[in-house]
């Protein structure tokens, strides 16, 4: 008898994760669900900013990240180095020669674990030997990663801080997979350091075309990845907390008074490469502005501003703001709502413009169209899988009517677009929930 037979699947799920981003929470929620359904798993431990309090939220183990890239010293030593570029293209290069000492030193303890664990742990920090412990007695690592394996610009190096847990996995001897995710692309320093990543994971499950392209040019065996869905298509809300109810009320109440509702999701953008990221930051919420008044202005709509995550809440308040000043009646959700309220909200709109993708999903999930602005590549990647080639315009494309002309588009033909976005979404989540027999055949190799 295996130890999956005596004692089920026990998975760690290591990822950078916090509550406040409420996309995070709707993979973790989906991630476990899909691991205990697919998999057969009956525990799973994650990782996260915030193990405390994630832990308390969704009620399984949560451990501290190996190294945390929001630990004083991270943003500290990033801040500075942003005051110039010579600066910053030396802190990529100590950050991609840090990782490698690191990588030889977790693989040096890990080797002292296996044979006496007792002294390892005497001589690493607590966290690590936690860590080590629950690694050693699971069966297999399943990491969701999302959007962060990639560097566009050299500069994106944060990525790298997500590296010594999964070696620390490799180096106990656990399958790794890399559950649904977008890679890439990775530039200068990076590309060196992303193929030698690259090596460790048993199986690579990413989430559009242009992820496998970069994975082949990384030099990954086409028989380790797999194409597979978002894991949120398959997201079920629960019942609406208070807080939730009093919004959708708030909601409900805004939309008896006009022609529809029109959800707007934004977000603070650095627009890597640009000489102006402030104006151009000033362009894209200018852009959004105008392409609602515009459609309030033919339509009779309200707008409701839904900030996805808890660092959206600012750029949230300056959009509603300007809103206010085009003359748009518009309400301003709570950022505290859970993800199940948000599934819900998303589900009373009539057309969502949305640039967290995970807003898009959520909504799309629930029959709501989407207009998305591509902040980064996944967004397009993602939506082209479905079929959705033209639901999407870059950020940094926004100029004249592009996006003022989607959204009276999508406005037009929002009945039929609401039910092809509920079939592509429907066929992605039956694509995710059908996935799970290479996630046991790994699982039995190590038992």
């Amino acid at each position: 008898m295996t130890h999956t037979e005596r004692g089920g699947l026990r998975v760690f799920a290591p990822g950078a994760y916090t509550w406040g981003n409420k996309g995070d929470a709707v993979l973790v929620q989906s991630h476990i669900e899909w691991l205990r359904s697919a998999a057969g798993a009956s525990g799973v431990a994650l990782t996260s900013y915030t193990p405390a309090s994630d832990a308390e939220h969704f009620g399984v183990p949560f451990l501290p990240m190996l190294v945390d890239p929001t630990s004083v010293v991270a943003r500290g030593s990033a801040r500075v180095a942003r005051t110039t570029p010579t600066l910053r293209r030396a802190l990529t290069a100590f950050r991609v020669l840090s990782t490698r000492g690191v990588e030889s030193v977790v693989r040096a303890w890990a080797a002292l674990y296996l044979r006496w664990p007792a002294l390892a742990k005497a001589v690493a920090p607590a966290k690590v030997g936690r860590l080590a412990d629950t690694i050693a007695s699971a069966h297999l690592t399943v990491t969701v990663p999302g959007g962060y394996l990639m560097a566009p610009r050299e500069a994106d190096d944060t990525w790298l801080f997500h590296v010594p847990t999964l070696v620390l996995v490799d180096a106990l001897g656990c399958p790794l997979v890399l559950g649904p995710c977008s890679v890439g692309p990775f530039a200068g320093l990076n590309a060196g350091a992303a193929r030698r990543f690259f090596r460790l994971p048993r199986l690579v499950l990413v989430r559009e075309a242009r992820s496998v392209a970069v994975l082949r040019e990384l030099g990954v065996d086409p028989s380790h990845i797999r194409a597979m869905p978002d894991l949120a298509f398959t997201f079920r809300p629960g019942a609406p907390s208070a807080l939730g109810a009093a919004e959708l009320e708030r909601v409900e109440k805004l939309g008896a008074d006009h022609a529809g509702l029109v959800g707007v999701s934004v977000r603070e953008h650095s627009f890597p490469g640009s000489a102006d990221p402030a104006g151009d930051m000033r362009s894209y919420l200018g852009a959004v502005v105008d392409a609602l008044a515009d459609l309030h202005a033919r339509e009779g709509v309200a707008v409701v501003v839904v900030p996805q995550t808890s660092m959206d809440a600012p750029v949230s308040g300056t959009l509603a703001g300007e809103l206010a000043r085009a003359g748009v009646p518009h309400l301003l959700v709570d950022p505290g709502v859970s993800p199940s309220d948000l599934s819900l909200l998303y589900a009373r709109f009539d057309l969502l413009v949305g640039t967290r993708m995970h807003a898009n999903i959520l909504a799309m999930a629930a029959g709501t169209p989407v207009v998305a602005i591509a902040y980064q590549p996944k967004t397009a990647g993602i939506l082209e899988e479905l079929g959705l080639d033209d639901w999407w315009l870059a950020i940094d494309d926004l100029a004249g009517d592009r996006l003022r002309g989607m959204v009276e588009a999508a406005w037009t033909d929002r009945e039929a677009r609401g039910r092809l976005a509920h079939e592509r979404a429907q066929d992605a989540a039956a694509r995710v929930r059908s996935e799970g027999a290479d996630l046991v055949r790994l699982a039995r190799e190590r038992a």
